[in-house]
């Protein structure tokens, strides 16, 4: 009901206009577009370092099984920041002009074409893995998945299975935003630009806390290791070029903060947050 009722419903005019007018000016920069780098980082976590590397060389060259256009979802940013209403050509040529809208398909055909890579080896190596792991999606037509992923096909299948890799790493639908957030149109300008933290607490939640709550403490110590680890350096890199085009002046001696700084991010504790409310004592607010 939330999804499929509500959530289709839009904001009213007047909260669209100002949902749009918030991203055009927060992300309308070149340096906000590279902000969208830090997928990178979430597909090295899902889907391997090398596996990522070699993906975004397909990415940047245009070549993979298939595509974020071929998806479906070259336009979908994140759910929160879908523009309509008043002033949604503007977010659009806002976002184009600022570049991006290509960095953000970049991320995204890279995240595309590494998880495409990693269930390729899984098919030939371990498919017991991927029954494992997408019998529940794809019930009888499991066996039929794996054949098309051995032979290279570019199916219905695969493509709705690369389709809900993407949305692990990126909350590309409807389907992956807070049923608060589907349940009222109007108060969705709440949640504008927040939905990458969500998507990343969940992500920490299904692949790390929830292996320790099941007892498997070293695979979910192992995940959050490595999840501190891919996205700290990732975001700690994003953020030391943003600072050098802020400032034109390159501190490499800072990543290590900026670091830092991201993983805080995440969990909604950026330095802003800390300065103006922990430090005086103000845990409430």
């Amino acid at each position: 009901s939330a999804r499929f009722d509500q959530g289709e419903q839009t904001s009213s005019g007047f909260i669209a206009g100002l949902r749009n007018l918030q991203t055009a000016s927060l992300l309308g920069q070149f340096d906000s577009a590279a902000i969208q780098l830090g997928d990178i980082g979430t597909s090295a976590y899902l889907n391997g370092v090398i596996n990522t590397i070699k993906g975004l060389g397909g990415a940047a060259r245009n070549k993979g099984i298939t595509s974020a256009e071929e998806l479906g979802v070259i336009r979908n940013i994140a759910a929160d920041i879908e523009a309509n209403g008043i002033g949604a050509n503007i977010v659009d040529f806002t976002l184009k002009a600022s570049g991006f809208r290509w960095i953000d398909r970049l991320g995204k055909d890279t995240v595309i074409n590494a998880a495409y890579r990693k269930n390729i080896k899984l098919a030939n190596k371990n498919p017991e893995k991927i029954a494992e792991n997408w019998s529940d999606v794809f019930g009888a037509e499991t066996k039929s998945l794996i054949d098309d992923l051995k032979a290279g096909r570019n199916t219905e299948n695969v493509r709705l299975l690369l389709f809900n890799e993407l949305s692990d790493a990126q909350p590309i639908s409807l389907s992956e935003m807070p049923e608060n957030y589907l349940n009222a149109p109007n108060g969705r300008i709440f949640y504008a630009l927040k939905s990458f933290a969500l998507r990343q607490l969940d992500l920490v939640k299904r692949t790390a806390i929830d292996e320790m709550r099941s007892g498997n403490y070293l695979k979910g110590f192992t995940n959050l290791t490595k999840y501190a680890a891919y996205m700290g350096m990732s975001g700690g890199s994003v953020a030391t070029v943003r600072d050098w085009m802020q400032t034109k002046e390159f501190r490499p001696e800072k990543m290590p903060d900026k670091a830092f700084e991201t993983l805080m991010s995440i969990m909604f504790l950026n330095e802003y947050s800390r300065e103006k409310y922990l430090k005086t004592g103000n845990i409430g607010d």
